[in-house]
């Protein structure tokens, strides 16, 4: 049981990113090479290590946040302080040193898919500490399902802003101020998509609805504003897409096998039957009378909308073999 419930908490953090992943590349129509994105992404896993790093110096210098009186302020500075300027600082630098210096990335297009997959790559391996951290709490199916749903795609939509800004695809002035502007605007953008949870999650013990209005009126905020800055991003990014000019990387084989359709309908395939098999360990464990079985019943659902979204999208380009 407990070796089932790892297995199911590690393909539900990475099957979001793998997706992703596919989807951002397909729409690419396959014109970025396929080594830059998978270098983007291991060095972006890598780079989670540096807000640890961050946050450990903080304690040592003796400034801790969760010493903050105010709900508000604490909330904040935990969202802008502790999450976004570490994090985001250690994807530009992974952009800036890694990316943009591979012999691939010499296009502003390439920048761009480059910085989505930078952000992608962080948040595998957030995903994966934090969904095995809600294993160990019982939240498993919670956690995993709201950020497949909503924190993994803010990450690659923070990808999508910084990629613009430093590619030069949003002219901002020289290439340092693109690059601060970038640095600041995903900041900014990161920073109030954490502050309405962290200032919501201060508050406990609510009993009455009068209670419930602020922190309601923050998620009701935290929801609209992902959503707008979600479709703002996306539709920059087919803006910038549809105009791209092909690459000579486009033949290769990792080009041929990432836009095969049968690809794409064997991941979906698999991410069902993943599913179709959670529902039925949540039978079996319901008829043993295993309360764990509700984890199952419902993280279910969450390999089988993937594997949906897999057997009817079709990358732009792709060949059916």
């Amino acid at each position: 049981m407990d070796l089932a419930l790892r297995f199911a908490a590690l393909v539900s953090a990475l099957a979001p990113i793998c997706l992703l992943a596919l989807f951002f590349y397909a729409r690419a129509g396959g014109r970025v090479s396929a080594e830059l994105i998978g270098l983007g992404m291991m060095f972006g896993a890598i780079s989670t290590f540096f807000p640890l790093g961050f946050a450990l110096l903080l304690q040592l210098a003796g400034w801790d946040v969760s010493g903050i009186g105010n709900v508000y302020l604490r909330g904040i500075a935990r969202a802008f302080l502790m999450a976004a300027l570490p994090e985001e600082l250690a994807k530009l630098c992974v952009l800036l040193l890694v990316v943009m210096r591979h012999e691939f990335c010499d296009r502003p297009e390439d920048v761009l898919v480059g910085s989505i997959a930078v952000a992608l790559g962080f948040a595998a391996c957030e995903n994966v500490f934090y969904l095995f951290t809600a294993l160990e709490n019982g939240r498993l199916a919670i956690i995993g399902s709201a950020r497949a749903a909503i924190t993994v795609p803010m990450h690659a939509i923070d990808g999508v802003f910084m990629g613009l800004f430093v590619s030069g695809l949003v002219k901002s002035g020289s290439p340092a101020r693109q690059i601060l502007t970038g640095l600041g605007v995903v900041i900014l953008l990161h920073g109030l998509y954490d502050a309405p949870l962290m200032i919501a999650g201060n508050f406990s013990n609510l009993r009455t609805w009068q209670e419930l209005i602020l922190p309601g009126g923050l998620l009701a905020f935290f929801l609209l504003f992902t959503i707008v800055v979600g479709a703002l991003g996306l539709r920059w990014l087919r803006f910038v897409t549809e105009a791209m000019p092909s690459s000579s990387q486009d033949a290769d084989f990792w080009h041929r096998l990432l836009l095969s359709r049968w690809l794409w309908r064997v991941i979906g395939v698999c991410l069902l039957l993943f599913g179709v098999g959670a529902f039925a360990y949540a039978g079996w464990s319901f008829a043993h009378k295993d309360a764990q079985g509700a984890i199952f019943l419902i993280h279910g659902f969450v390999p089988i909308l993937f594997g949906l979204a897999m057997l009817r999208l079709t990358p732009r380009g792709a060949k059916a073999a």
